[in-house]
């Protein structure tokens, strides 16, 4: 037999591997009544709305900003010039189309238009013919507000104004209407600005004008107080420099002069005490007198010599020649003292010049100190009275140019288009809105898949039991009685127009229809089971589900079946004595079954059934008890086993759902090992969490589970899982009947 694919387990898309992307898909599709609900119920709610919306139209006005405009006045800033220089930041342009979408503007357009009682602008044209009543500007401009987009064109000066009205004609007169209202308010606004501007120039220059008069006459008085009108204050700065240096020269010539003349002095009265013939000093060397004394002296002296030669110390001559020279000496001695007190008079003198110049030198550094002090006050006086003046004249050439401003209607900005009268509405948008009413369906159905997906707590997948301990033997198709091996059943019965209801018993499918998937799976079942029973004998299954409704007598009749095309024999048991199933599906009698051979009303031979598979056969459950655990419970049970044994290789039970009923947990304990049958979306997981307890505490050898009536969206499930096309294993048109070789 060839092997099924396995399907990968890779990372997928959104952090799932692939598996349970392909389940979460399968789910989804399986959900698809969901999604086409919610499209349903959005397109209808959307289309509703969008049928129900009145029609709106879209006038467009473009303006252009210019934040230099034409100056006549010259290339001077103006007074009322929002921006200076070259540069134009964007707070400008915000700025402007703040204004322009500004409650003011709107409501000068309300006052022109008078549409704060335009009843069909207030209410739209649903409130026509119904007793409506005006509002007030304000409001009428709240609501003209909301119906206008100012959006900037893109490194552009130009502005687009957009205006939604249900009437294109009004849409196109408020658009017009509200951009010539903001030229006009930006015109007056400038103009309310030069007003200003100018009452305030007035204002400063009768200010300035007083305070350039207080000034000059402040400078006047300074000038007449300090006798600067005669001589210049810088004429007499220059006379007090010339005298500052003209007594400085004297001082320094008079100091030095002094120093000279004491020196003389000091030298003279040395030599004063000193012989009057050996004093020497440049003014006694340089005295006539004195030379003409000592040269007398010496003379004199000569002649004294000769005459002591002659007459001796004691003649009359010699004595009046000494006191001649005596007399000459002393003379000499009067003449020095009379130098010494002509050098000291003249010393004197000299420091009393000395002194009288250092006085009148201080006086002029005075005069000097107080000239600068005065000539500070000068310019401080003649700077303020320079600076009024330049102020007012500046005052008087802004207020000549602010005067002629105010006469002239330029603005900031200007229309470049006005709005035409739209043709094509603009809303409502019924691409978009349908569009987003599929996204919006698509949404909910995806959450509510999600949601039906948590609260669900039905098996979901063969990862569920898997997750439970146990094996997966095999996952069977849902099929339809009708046509089992129909690739699309839920398809062909709407066709065929039968239903197939939940619970719907499929008989021989394994032999109706070999090559079908569903055969396909219980050959798969049939291997796992032998794999399982490797080195040990395994001749009685059971075969059980959690719950009713899983379609355990399906599986237990097919994997029979699928036993028997093995050559070998086979027999199902009904063990389930309350609800028996298995003669149903195969249409056969019950008249007969295990509930008489136990009460001893007839024998094994007589109650086995042969069917269309060679070497499957089948005892019913017969008349139903009114005790079936008893009967199970009792000896005769356990013998009418043996005895089954030794005619069949194989006997599978197919016994109460052991989740609800205990019948079959007396049988686990009986045979080698129990077969789980559960179905994805009607079995719970806890059940089948019990029923796993249930048979562990019985002691029962669980061989696994198999996955039935999974539908053919969800035939991949998960890692390991296996997957069959719709149109059978080997690819081929199915036939029915015939056995299918393993």
């Amino acid at each position: 037999m060839s092997s099924p694919t396995e399907t990968s387990d890779e990372p997928a898309a959104f952090g799932l591997r692939r598996s349970e992307l392909k389940q979460f898909l399968g789910e989804v599709y399986s959900r698809r009544w969901v999604f086409f609900a919610f499209t349903v119920l959005t397109v209808a709610a959307t289309a509703a709305w969008v049928f129900r919306q009145p029609k709106e139209y879209e006038a467009i006005a473009v303006l252009e900003y210019d934040p230099t405009p034409m100056r006549p006045l010259g290339s001077a800033v103006e007074v009322d010039s929002p921006v200076q220089g070259a540069w134009v930041s964007q707070e400008f342009y915000e700025t402007q189309n703040r204004i322009l979408s500004s409650q003011s503007v709107a409501e000068r357009t309300v006052r022109t238009l008078g549409l704060n009682r335009d009843i069909d602008f207030l209410y739209g044209p649903s409130a026509r013919g119904r007793a409506r009543r005006a509002v007030s500007v304000p409001v009428a401009a709240r609501i003209l507000r909301k119906r206008v987009t100012v959006a900037l064109i893109r490194m552009t000066r130009l502005v687009e104004v957009h205006v939604e009205d249900t009437n294109p004609r009004r849409a196109a007169r408020i658009a017009n209407t509200l951009v010539s209202s903001h030229v006009e308010k930006t015109i007056e606004d400038r103009l309310d600005s030069t007003l200003h501007a100018l009452d305030w120039l007035q204002g400063q220059i009768v200010t300035v004008r007083g305070q350039l008069e207080g000034s000059e006459l402040a400078l006047h008085d300074f000038k007449q107080e300090n006798n600067i009108l005669s001589v210049s204050l810088e004429d007499r700065q220059n006379m007090i420099t010339n005298q500052l240096e003209g007594f400085t020269a004297a001082v320094t010539d008079a100091h030095a002069r002094r120093i000279a003349a004491a020196a003389r002095v000091a030298e003279l009265r040395t030599a004063t005490t000193a012989n009057p013939l050996e004093a020497h000093a440049v003014a006694i060397d340089e005295s006539i007198e004195v030379r003409g004394l000592r040269d007398r002296y010496h003379t004199r002296e000569a002649e004294c010599h000769a005459l002591a030669g002659r007459y001796g110390a004691e003649h009359p001559e010699m004595q009046a020649c000494t006191r001649e020279l005596d007399a000459t000496r002393d003379a000499m001695r009067e003449a020095i003292r009379g130098i010494l007190r002509s050098s000291e008079s003249t010393l004197r003198e000299i420091q009393q010049t000395e002194r009288g110049l250092n006085s009148a030198l201080e006086q002029v550094n005075q005069a000097g100190l107080a000239l600068n002090l005065r000539e500070i006050d000068y310019a401080r006086l003649l700077r303020e009275r320079e600076t009024n003046s330049k102020l007012y004249g500046i005052l008087l050439d802004r207020t000549a140019e602010t005067n002629l401003t105010r006469f002239l209607r330029v603005a900031f900005v200007r229309v470049v288009d006005p709005a035409d009268v739209p043709t094509i509405p603009t809303k409502p948008r019924k691409a978009v809105s349908f569009g987003v009413a599929l996204l919006v369906a698509l949404v909910l159905g995806m959450a509510t898949t999600f949601l039906l997906r948590f609260f669900d707590r039905t098996l979901a997948s063969a990862e569920d039991v898997a997750g439970m301990g146990i094996t997966v033997l095999g996952v069977v198709p849902h099929v339809d009685s009708t046509n089992p091996a129909s690739p699309t059943p839920r398809r062909r019965r709407r066709q065929s127009g039968t239903q197939t209801p939940v619970g719907e018993r499929v008989g021989l499918e394994t032999i109706r229809a070999p090559r079908s998937a569903f055969a396909e799976c219980f050959r798969l079942i049939r291997t796992n089971i032998t794999f399982l029973a490797v080195g040990r004998p395994l001749r009685t299954i059971l075969i059980t589900s959690p719950g009713p409704g899983d379609g355990k007598t399906t599986v237990s009749i097919n994997l029979c079946a699928a036993f028997a095309q093995n050559n070998m024999r086979v027999l199902l048991v009904d063990a389930d004595l309350r609800r028996p199933n298995v003669h149903r599906s195969l249409q056969m009698q019950n008249d007969r079954g295990v509930s008489t051979i136990l009460v001893g009303e007839a024998t094994l031979d007589e109650c086995i059934l042969e069917t269309e598979v060679p070497g499957f056969h089948i005892v019913s459950a017969g008349a139903m008890p009114p005790n079936p655990s008893e009967l199970l419970h009792g000896e005769p049970f356990h013998k009418l086993v043996e005895e089954m044994l030794t005619k069949y290789d194989r006997v599978v039970f197919d016994s109460p759902p052991i989740g609800v009923i205990a019948d079959g947990l007396v049988i686990a304990a009986m045979v080698g090992g129990t077969v789980l049958v559960a179905r994805p979306g009607v079995t719970p997981k806890d059940l089948v969490k019990q029923s796993i307890i249930r048979l562990n505490t019985a002691g029962s050898q669980i061989l696994g589970c198999v996955i039935n009536a999974v539908k053919q969206t969800d035939l991949s499930y998960g890692s390991g899982s296996y997957h069959y096309t719709a149109s059978g294993y080997y690819g081929a048109t199915p036939e029915r009947g015939g056995a299918a070789t393993s």
